[in-house]
């Protein structure tokens, strides 16, 4: 009831002040496991509860979840999850409107949404290192972003995140994986055709997602034994798939990181890639 009659206060009186109330409210339910874990659910990380209220307002917010994430991560992947962070970037830290936009206070700057957008990036990386697992359905959540979305900012920082559970422990030099890529990680992005999206990033207009979603997709293709590749009907990729990367990139300029990270990819896992080496 309290976070529905929220929703529905003007943004002005979504303070500060307010934000330090609700969590001395919260931190009250302690005593009562379900109540806490609802007020913990459906008002501090429920974010179309702030959603309109001021910037200075959300970097309490983010501030005060933030302290809750770095304390307790195990709690919150357990309770709340990473799908609210990731609804908050799309909805409301975003660069870039989409149809997935929710109208936000005129006080957000650019620079003020990239800063909530880091805050953002650091909890997801924590919750995410947190459990021993990584499971499909933040994989899945993961990748919905990356598809949904043509914000390069908040692209990035997921394609970072992705790319820094990859390459755990790897050594560069033989590009050998020493057992520390958390379990079914790499089987969920099998499962889940991670390759798809890594290849609509490949199509970016931003050069910095381009280059990490070939990074990613290198770094996922030789780490995924041949076998769960296979069993996900992803052995091998398609020429239509080749060539049309490799159309996308003719008509688009091929930096020295660009031209890098493809050569690396063909060289490295040596599959069908010949479209790609012939820019």
């Amino acid at each position: 009831m309290l976070a529905i009659l929220l929703r529905r206060c003007p943004p002005s009186h979504l303070s500060v002040e307010l934000v330090t109330v609700i969590q001395q409210i919260v931190e009250a339910l302690k005593v009562d496991s379900e109540l806490y874990v609802a007020g913990m659910r459906y008002l501090l990380f429920d974010f179309s509860v702030w959603g309109s209220a001021p910037w200075s307002t959300h970097v309490i917010v983010l501030r005060m979840l933030g302290d809750i994430v770095v304390r307790d991560p195990g709690f919150v992947k357990s309770h709340v999850g990473i799908r609210p962070l990731l609804q908050a970037l799309v909805k409301i830290y975003y660069s870039e409107p989409s149809p997935y936009s929710c109208k936000r206070d005129s006080s957000f700057t650019e620079d003020g949404v990239l800063e909530l957008q880091q805050s953002i990036s650091e909890m997801l990386q924590t919750l995410l290192e947190s459990d021993s697992t990584m499971y499909r359905v933040d994989i899945s959540y993961l990748l919905s972003v990356l598809y949904m979305v043509d914000d390069g900012d908040l692209l990035l920082p997921i394609l970072n995140i992705l790319y820094h559970f990859l390459t755990q422990r790897m050594d560069i030099r033989t590009l050998s994986f020493l057992a520390a890529i958390k379990p079914n990680f790499l089987q969920s992005l099998c499962l889940c055709k991670a390759y798809t999206v890594f290849f609509k990033c490949m199509c970016h207009e931003l050069e910095e997602v381009r280059v990490q979603a070939i990074r990613c997709l290198h770094c996922f293709w030789i780490a995924s034994s041949p076998a769960a590749k296979l069993a996900c009907g992803i052995n091998e990729f398609k020429n239509n798939e080749c060539s049309g990367i490799a159309d996308y990139l003719n008509d688009n300029p091929v930096t020295t990181s660009i031209y890098q990270s493809l050569m690396d990819f063909a060289l490295g896992i040596k599959v069908r890639m010949i479209s790609l080496l012939h820019l």
